[in-house]
Formats: structure tokens, C-alpha cells, sequence
């Protein structure tokens, strides 16, 4: 699955704010400095997921807010997982 993220980087503790309209809201406790803050989102969302750091990839969005990341599941388990 394609999951479109926003994510809001130094924040006081990595979690996830929302889901709607397709997009995954995602605050992280890194800066956005050096792709820290992208390396902590997928640090994140391995947790979140349950599944590997490699298994994820970042499309597109390397220096912006709005990510395109590659996950190695279906939607309506992406879904699931985000209640």
C-alpha cells in the first residue's frame, strides 16, 4: 500500500494524531536535520505496524512534511491497525 503521511518533526513524543482523507498524520520527537526526523518515521511506523524497518520505503517527500511511503501491506490492514 501507498500511504500519503504528513508528519510534524520535533515533536515532544512520536505519535499518531489522525487518519483522514487518506492521510496519515504523524508527529515524531526528531528534528528535521539531516533526515533524522524521516529516519524516526520509519522507525515509527515499523513499530506501529509490526513490521520491518527495511520493509518500508520512502517514495517521495525526503525534504518535505507530505510523504509518499511504500508499506508491504494491504489497506484495510493498514487500517485495522490505526483503529
Amino acid at each position: 500500500m501507498i500511504l500519503t503521511v504528513k508528519v510534524t518533526p520535533a515533536a515532544p513524543k512520536a505519535c499518531i494524531k489522525r487518519y483522514e482523507n487518506g492521510i496519515l498524520y504523524v508527529a515524531v520527537d526528531a528534528p528535521a536535520d539531516k533526515g533524522e526526523a524521516n529516519k524516526a518515521l520509519v522507525r515509527f511506523l515499523a513499530k506501529t505496524f509490526r513490521i520491518s524497518v527495511a520493509e518500508i520505503k520512502l517514495l517521495s517527500g525526503a525534504a518535505a512534511r507530505m510523504k509518499r511511503i511504500k508499506l508491504p501491506m494491504e489497506e484495510a490492514a493498514v487500517k485495522e491497525r490505526l483503529g
